[in-house]
């Protein structure tokens, strides 16, 4: 059919991929053919799924045939399939206007339209909302199809849809939906949303161009667009996203997509296109960065299409989406479970109600492991796929619930997560006429739970300057009741931790600074509770451990230890060791507040208070005698007193907003401020005879650390930790300090696959180190610095049953720079 025109539009393919031709560009190839050699192309490209490039040359033939029913119909298909239905729908009714029986795609000289033509404008118009419209042509489709055509399952499934969307848009649920707006969203497409457990994380996939325009020359011939990236943000204390980017394993000529993470948001899943084969791979979050991928075993993945998966809080089961062999439709939900061994269990279809003869996809389970979120394009769907959720109650799931109308929409609505509590998600939308792109990504408020029977224990060990914890910090959550442990890491960037626990369990909790325990506390679950959050916040910096293991107080004033930020501190003469104290607010209608720990000096951070309404603090102790004689005082951020409170009854403090106390003390420090400022004047006057006096100037100490995944030697040259690093030192030299730098490769004692030894890969660790640091050095002073290389092979020794135990060697997996 295209041996006129099979050459040139290949190279123009060719060239799209690597320079995207301008529009001028393409019309000069066009007009060197004829019309039939276009419109054998065009055909050919939508038969092969080319549907960007088969677009262009049937608007390039419209310009001079606008009114062809054909052309307008191979234009509206072109549209139909890359989700542009607003742009398809007039090129659709023009098609519609000649519609005859006999149709052959390839005949160029046809001036009409077939009868399929109904339901792709009837589906068009079904998401843009015009259902009057989309149900006549939904029955015209059906009335004038032949008997087996596909579309007519459609059409008569269309109808099905839009009686539902009747019904739920006529009877809203309260839910509130927010865009997340272009911090997140951004003209492109995103979608597959995944956040962890607090809500800190948010994990999704996006088709956008990045920051750096590193995937710019690979496009998509079939979509037209950027392949797929896993991007990530992180939110802070204050409630604020990062900016999100683009995850370390990404890779620009090809599409990975976000899956889920793990309740504490360590492990993120992802799908990759291993060919036309998709599969399930699993990566380790490290502070901000990440593993290589790891294929899951073929328990889970096989020859057919695994697309979804969505685990278990205590990562015992996981629920997954395929079409292979044994499904009730297209693709289904299936699950595994974790045997006593550690092996994974065969799959098991979860069958009805949870599947059908439709498809089913994008799984979520909820934190209390049996509420079970998924999507589904069937007759209780609103249109495309919807959310629906179901409940595991005795081994039984009960029979799906469509979550209603404005959460899902006529449109594709899918990939639904949410936080522990239920009531926050995040799901990606096409919601008509909204967003900044395909499908952008939402958050969810909604007026309801479906989960049931969840304490999260959640909080953060914090620095009083900001500075990052220690990289040896380790929780241990001993389960009591059940006689089982489970060890956790805080994340590094922000201190926070987030754990599940059982209803109707006893706990103890215990910190680890190396070996040695800083602090820990027992707890005791509620049998009756659907949802508990307990908060725990603990100061580690004003604790030291010597290197025994003892436990110290770091020197200095202690009101000075928490560094320009306003806080509390309780108070008792006869007692200078506060341990195992926490203290619980209230608000005067009693309403819970916050619960933090304090710290071993009585001293606990300070939270935005509703200052004009009363804030009761409730002492929380083991011996009822701690709280005699105790007070409780508020201090500035400059360690100035600002107001004392003693008890109202036993234990108990209330506080209340002192304005005048406020203004005295404000007073106060503009009386200080200006008597600084004559000093420094003063200062100022007597420095010229001080400058043959002036001690050398003294530098911050600093150093790098970073850890890298099985085989790999190289840090990425858009590494923040790196670059940041680099500009310090770099600062250090030309404000003239003189340094000798250490450069530290080490290999865990895994056996590599990809170099002669474990002991080249540590060696190579520390030039390619070496090497970034002369780069960024270039044009300083050679005598300023000297570099040295070393590198090493350390941990325990690889055997097949450690294999889980990535975290044993991931801590030998390193380069380290030490300035001295």
């Amino acid at each position: 059919m295209m041996k006129y025109f099979i050459i040139p539009i290949m190279l123009v393919l060719s060239q799209l991929a690597y320079s995207q031709l301008t529009e001028e560009e393409y019309r000069a190839e066009f007009e060197k053919a004829s019309f039939n050699e276009l419109f054998d192309a065009g055909s050919s490209l939508m038969e092969d799924n080319f549907h960007v490039e088969a677009k262009r040359i049937w608007l390039y033939l419209l310009e001079k045939d606008s009114l062809n029913s054909n052309l307008n119909y191979k234009a509206g298909v072109c549209y139909y399939i890359l989700k542009e239905y607003d742009a398809a729908i007039p090129h659709l009714k023009i098609a519609t206007n000649k519609i005859k029986k006999g149709y052959i795609p390839y005949v160029p000289n046809f001036d009409f339209a077939p009868h399929d033509t109904y339901f792709y404008l009837a589906d068009c118009q079904h998401k843009a909302e015009d259902l009057d419209d989309a149900k006549k042509n939904f029955n015209l489709a059906i009335t004038s199809l032949k008997n087996g055509n596909p579309m007519i399952a459609k059409s008569e499934l269309g109808l099905k849809q839009i009686a539902v969307a009747e019904k739920m848009m006529a009877n809203p649920i309260g839910y509130e939906i927010q865009n997340m707006g272009d911090l997140i969203n951004s003209p492109y497409a995103e979608h597959s949303p995944s956040v962890s457990l607090d809500g800190t994380s948010i994990f999704f996939t996006t088709n956008r161009l990045r920051k750096d325009s590193s995937n710019l020359k690979y496009i998509s011939p079939q979509t037209g667009g950027y392949f797929e990236d896993i991007y990530v943000a992180f939110k802070d204390r204050n409630g604020n996203w990062s900016e999100p980017r683009p995850i370390d394993f990404s890779r620009a000529n090809r599409n990975e997509a976000s899956i889920t993470s793990s309740a504490d948001g360590q492990l993120v899943y992802v799908y990759q296109d291993d060919d036309g084969d998709g599969n399930i791979y699993v990566s380790e979050v490290y502070d901000t960065t990440f593993s290589t991928l790891d294929k899951f075993p073929e328990e889970l993945n096989s020859k057919y299409w695994e697309t979804h998966c969505t685990v278990t809080p205590d990562g015992n089961t996981i629920y997954f989406v395929s079409d292979r062999k044994g499904t009730m439709g297209g693709q289904d939900i299936w699950r595994i479970t974790k045997l006593p061994n550690g092996e994974w269990s065969k799959a098991l279809n979860l069958g009805e109600p949870i599947n059908s003869a439709a498809d089913q996809t994008a799984p979520f389970i909820g934190a209390d492991s049996k509420t079970l979120y998924f999507c589904a394009n069937n007759e209780n769907s609103m249109g495309g796929f919807d959310i629906f959720v179901s409940r595991l109650e005795d081994g039984v799931w009960s029979e799906p619930e469509n979550m209603g109308y404005p959460l899902n929409t006529v449109g594709d609505d899918y990939f639904y997560t949410t936080t522990a509590d239920g009531l926050t998600g995040y799901y990606a939308s096409e919601r008509h006429n909204e967003g900044y792109g395909e499908t952008d990504i939402y958050q969810i408020t909604s007026p309801k739970s479906f989960i049931n029977g969840v304490a999260i224990f959640k909080g953060y060990i914090m620095t009083s300057d900001g500075s990052m914890i220690p990289e040896n910090l380790l929780i241990k959550v001993t389960n009591n009741t059940t006689n089982t442990e489970k060890k956790y890491k805080p994340r590094r960037r922000d201190g926070g931790y987030v754990l599940d626990l059982l209803p109707c369990n006893n706990y103890t909790i215990s910190y680890f600074k190396g070996e040695e325990t800083f602090y820990s506390l027992d707890l005791d679950i509620d049998c009756n509770t659907a949802y508990q959050e307990i908060h725990k916040e603990i100061l580690l910096d004003l604790i030291e451990l010597t290197g025994s293991g003892e436990i110290i107080a770091k020197a200095g004033d202690l009101n000075a230890r928490i560094v320009g930020e306003k806080h509390w501190q309780l108070k008792k003469i006869d007692l200078d060791n506060f341990d195992n104290v926490s203290v619980k607010a209230y608000d005067e209608d009693d309403k819970f507040l916050f619960e933090s720990i304090v710290n071993k000096f009585g001293q606990f951070k300070y939270k935005e208070l509703d200052l004009d309404r009363k804030t009761i603090f409730e002492i929380i102790h083991h011996d009822d005698a701690l709280c005699e004689g105790l007070v409780l005082d508020l201090y500035d951020a400059n360690g100035n007193l600002v107001q004392e409170f003693e008890q109202e009854d036993m234990c108990t403090f209330e506080f209340s907003f002192n304005k005048d106390v406020a203004n005295n003390n404000n007073n106060n420090n503009n009386n200080n401020n200006n008597n600084n400022n004559n000093n420094n004047n003063n200062n100022n006057n007597n420095s010229n005879n001080n400058n043959n006096n002036q001690t050398p100037k003294t530098f911050k100490e600093i150093g790098l650390k970073i850890y890298f995944g099985y085989n790999k030697n190289n840090v990425p040259s858009n590494d923040s930790q790196t670059s940041a690093f680099l500009s310090k030192l770099k600062k250090q030299l030309q404000e003239g300090r003189t340094v000798s730098i250490v450069v530290h490769g080490n290999a865990s004692k895994v056996p590599t696959t990809k170099y002669s030894s474990d002991t080249e890969l540590a060696r190579l660790r520390a030039e390619n180190m070496k090497g970034k640091i002369e780069a960024a050095l270039k044009g300083i002073d050679p005598s300023k610095y000297t570099i040295v290389t070393e590198s090493d092979v350390t941990g325990p020794v690889f055997s097949e049953s450690m294999k889980a135990a990535r975290s044993e060697y991931y801590q030998h997996q390193y380069v380290e720079v030490i300035v001295k």
